[in-house]
């Protein structure tokens, strides 16, 4: 690996479904990433894409950051993609439990605020991957029961990281960051046929989203400078939110 200094992005959840996507998206437009995970057996192959373990439930998660940093001195955090989440937490059979509200708004809001801060001397453009569901409640004519609806503290966790990005985007406005939000609608890959199909039959568009969807947004988002877009949604959703 070069010793010299790298500009690095750094993405949470840069393992999951739409966290690899974006991944993949940044390593062939060259860029250099760095992802979290939380399987400690997981080395990094390449010098343009590592790994560093983190588990965010841990009281004192920023410790890992702070050893990494120590550790990599000619790195830096340029650019930070705020995608965490553990989809266990989503596992509900009646009523959340208040370990669970804990633990969503953890991932959705405490992570974004305390990251943002941590690398703000080095960070220009910031971005939070949100979901539809940020915004408007779900449609519960594409699913088959009330128990198959997104959990209640999934979209209400995910509304509070929108009003997060507005707030940093004027309290850090001294350190000249970008902070937006990436709202994004439904994804096909991973998604059962008999909801892509009720999901395609209202979206005005008719059709889910896939990685093609993601490149123009992301790269727009990490080159943008912060006194031209700045605390803004940017939305991709094929209108979902309109109807």
């Amino acid at each position: 690996m070069s010793l010299e200094n790298k500009d690095i992005v750094l993405i949470t959840g840069g393992l999951g479904t739409v966290g690899y996507m974006i991944v993949e998206i940044l390593l062939l437009s060259g860029y250099t990433v760095l992802t979290t995970t939380h399987d400690k057996s997981k080395k990094s192959k390449a010098p343009n894409f590592m790994y560093m373990y983190c588990d965010f439930d841990h009281e004192n998660w920023i410790d890992y950051f702070e050893e990494w940093v120590k550790s990599n001195p000619n790195f830096t955090i340029k650019y930070l993609i705020n995608n965490v989440r553990n989809k266990s937490n989503l596992l509900v059979d009646d009523l959340v439990s208040k370990q669970q509200w804990v633990r969503e708004f953890n991932f959705s809001t405490i992570v974004p605020y305390t990251l943002t801060n941590f690398f703000k001397k080095t960070l220009t453009n910031v971005i939070n991957i949100n979901s539809i569901y940020g915004v408007v409640v779900p449609n519960k004519n594409i699913y088959d029961n009330d128990k198959s609806l997104p959990p209640i503290h999934y979209g209400v966790c995910k509304s509070s990281s929108l009003k997060l990005t507005k707030e940093m985007s004027i309290r850090l406005l001294n350190y000249k960051i970008s902070i937006n939000s990436l709202v994004l609608g439904g994804f096909s890959s991973g998604t059962p046929d008999k909801l892509k199909n009720s999901y395609e039959k209202i979206c005005p568009t008719g059709k889910m989203l896939n990685i093609k969807n993601l490149k123009k947004p992301i790269l727009f988002l990490l080159e943008s400078d912060y006194d031209s877009f700045n605390g803004k949604e940017l939305t991709i959703d094929g209108g979902w939110t309109m109807i």
